[in-house]
């Protein structure tokens, strides 16, 4: 290893000396040509070893007992690729022409003809090998310290050109006599090696020193070491293997782009990259406003989201999918009913299952009955088999966790729903593959009811502007709001942003800003040339009114009462015996200083101005039930998805109407 070492820092040093004398120009680095392929030529002197123990050669007749170690002297020339991969790796494959002579020499003492008597002498055995090939060069390299480059791979030797041997025997001592053919040599004898192997592997080690030889640096020069390491042997049932220290230069072209003007080098400058996000408010009626700041004002408040009974599943599948929440036994048994009510619709209704095991603990006579449906379509054609294990995944759910007796649970599974969505439309064949959950007792699936402080914010929503100016692709983004270091919200994605993207406050309550400390905005992009660009920090003042304040200051209030009516069906207006249940608990908040607001909604299926009429009259069929002097009526249609449309749930939970109840009060 020593001896290696001092090659190396010879043979660069001598190469760096022989550069200075002749360069014209001062060494520049090399880092800015890293992205462009390279070809070349090289040539190298080999100092071979040939590690062996061996008697003899195959069919070689040979008087001596074992050859070592040999050695012999080589060349290599040929064509190299380099190919960039990313910074400073690349990969690299060369091929040419090799050889690899080797001699192996021996001594002995044996006995010689001296004027007709038997003299011990000593012998000379030789054997000398004459290898060449065609070698291919596969390696992958990393430079450092800018013209340094470390390589790593293998050489493989496929064909093989020559393979020669000459054996002799020879009298060293004493200076006369000769063997019994009466000559000083024997066994004299020329040929190829048989049993030769055909393929030969070796691990090679390298590293070389690049100089350019041109202000562009397209053109490279760069002396070299390398070493191979044979892994196979030379000849079959020997330990014979060849092993290389090559000194050698290579030269080397780069199709750099012609960057030079007027004597000076430009350098390459990374792709643009450019990002910024503007805030404006969005008023109930989708009207943009200047944000000058957000207010969030408290308010006592019931809320009643609807419970959607229904468990949808993936195409052909019977496995409860991930969204839906699911605990441990053990949790189960610790668990309250309020841990499944702070949250919104969307995500009370992934706790369906926690919900409905919870309930009929709290009520032991309560029974259900799970219709297990499919969509009739495809592989779920007719499959009742499939709707079947569908309803035993959910009821081994509630048995198995939440501890309900199995005879409380009634299996019914069927091919379509009793009624089913659209099943012309792509989005309905997805919302028929379900499991409808149904009870004799209403506190089953009833909606879940929470009394809390309602927080509302003015403007409902934020709309953030972005604008995204890059010369190279975008990879992905990111856009945060904080207050006080802590984020609130998150909005990102990967390859394209939208120009405009809502933040919504009543889809979202959690994240609504809790002091007034100003609320913080920064968009963040990431390109495919990887770069990262942070814009510039924005701020939007925030005034927090809380409850405590208005009864401290005394300021007029209300009671904000929310409730939500879904399970329309598809395309249908009619109010279910359920509902009309739900619109009794309504109407005992309505009091005759009360406002009450009636908005109707639809999913994304179907035209819009159908759609519209469709909500309007879903409205208009819940307001004519509730007394009041003091009721609007709106239909939103589909311009206001309250939920991502993408999914069944989403859908169904659009379907809806929402009745707001808003009562003054004053604090004495």
């Amino acid at each position: 290893m020593k001896k290696l070492l001092l090659y190396i820092t010879v043979l660069i040093l001598c190469f760096c000396n022989i550069y200075s004398q002749v360069a014209e120009n001062p060494l520049v680095p090399l880092k800015k040509q890293h992205d462009f392929m390279r070809f070349g030529i090289f040539g190298s002197f080999n100092l071979n070893q040939h590690p062996a123990e061996f008697k003899t050669l195959p069919q070689v007749a040979s008087c001596c007992k074992d050859f070592g170690d040999g050695s012999g002297t080589g060349l290599m020339v040929g064509l190299l690729f380099e190919y960039p991969l990313k910074d400073d790796l690349f990969i690299g494959v060369r091929a040419g022409y090799l050889t690899r002579d080797g001699k192996f020499s021996k001594d002995t003492n044996d006995i010689v003809n001296v004027f007709g008597r038997d003299t011990i002498g000593t012998i000379r055995h030789t054997l000398e090998t004459m290898l060449s090939d065609i070698a291919i060069e596969p390696t992958i390299n990393y430079r450092f310290f800018d013209r340094f480059i470390v390589h790593a791979g293998f050489q493989f030797i496929p064909f093989n050109l020559k393979k020669d041997f000459h054996h002799w025997e020879e009298i060293i001592k004493p200076d006369y006599g000769t063997f019994e053919n009466n000559s000083r040599i024997r066994l004299d004898r020329k040929g190829e090696i048989s049993d030769f192997s055909s393929i030969k592997l070796s691990l090679l080690i390298g590293l070389s020193y690049e100089l350019a030889l041109n202000n562009k640096k397209s053109w490279i020069l760069a002396p070299e070491i390398f070493y191979t390491y044979g892994l196979l042997p030379e000849v079959k049932d020997t330990t014979w293997k060849v092993n290389m220290l090559r000194f050698g230069l290579a030269l080397k072209f780069s199709p750099v782009p012609d960057r030079a003007i007027e004597g000076k080098i430009i350098e390459k400058k990374p792709p643009v990259l450019l990002a910024d996000v503007n805030a404006t408010g969005v008023t109930h009626e989708g009207t943009e406003v200047p944000v000058v700041q957000v207010k969030v004002e408290e308010f006592l408040s019931t809320r009643m989201h609807p419970l959607l009974t229904y468990v949808f599943f993936d195409e052909n599948s019977s496995v409860i999918p991930d969204r839906y929440k699911r605990i441990t036994k053990e949790k189960a048994l610790n668990s309250k009913v309020e841990d499944f009510h702070d949250f919104n619709a969307l995500e009370t209704y992934y706790n369906l299952l926690n919900i409905v095991g919870k309930r009929m603990l709290m009520f032991p006579d309560a029974k259900i009955v799970l219709d297990g449906c499919n969509s009739n379509e495809g592989k779920e054609k007719n499959n009742i088999e499939l709707s079947k294990k569908r309803a035993e995944a959910v009821k081994t759910y509630l048995v198995n966790t939440w501890g309900i007796a199995p005879e409380r649970i009634s299996l019914n599974p069927r091919n379509l729903p009793n009624e089913p969505s659209n099943p012309q439309k792509e989005d309905g064949v997805v919302e028929n593959r379900r499991v409808e959950i149904l009870s004799n007792t209403m506190e089953i699936i009833a909606p879940v009811i929470t009394v809390d402080t309602l927080r509302v914010t003015n403007p409902p929503s934020v709309r953030f502007k972005t604008d995204y100016k890059g010369e190279a692709p975008l990879s992905s983004w990111s856009l945060l709001a904080k207050q006080k270091g802590k984020t609130l919200k998150t909005f990102e994605g990967d390859n394209s942003m939208p120009k405009e993207t809502d933040w919504m406050f009543a889809q979202d309550e959690k994240s609504i800003p809790k002091t007034q400390d100003p609320l913080e905005y920064q968009l963040i992009v990431h390109d495919n040339a990887g770069q990262v660009y942070e814009s510039p920090v924005k701020k939007l003042p925030v005034e927090v009114l809380t409850l405590q304040k208005k009864r401290r200051e005394l300021f007029a209030d209300k009671l904000i009462d929310r409730f939500s009516l879904i399970l329309f069906t598809f395309d249908e207006t009619k109010l279910t015996y359920f509902n009309t249940k739900v619109l009794d608990i309504i109407q005992s908040y309505i009091k005759p200083e009360s406002n009450v607001k009636v908005m109707g909604y639809t999913d994304r299926m179907g035209e819009a101005d159908y759609n519209l009429t469709l909500s309007q009259q879903r409205a208009q069929g819940v307001a004519n039930t509730l007394h009041s002097d003091k009721k609007t009526v709106t239909g939103i249609g589909a311009n206001d998805f309250l939920y991502d449309n993408n999914s069944p749930e989403g859908r169904f939970y659009c379907r809806r109407v929402d009745v707001t109840v808003e009562t003054p009060i004053e604090f004495k």
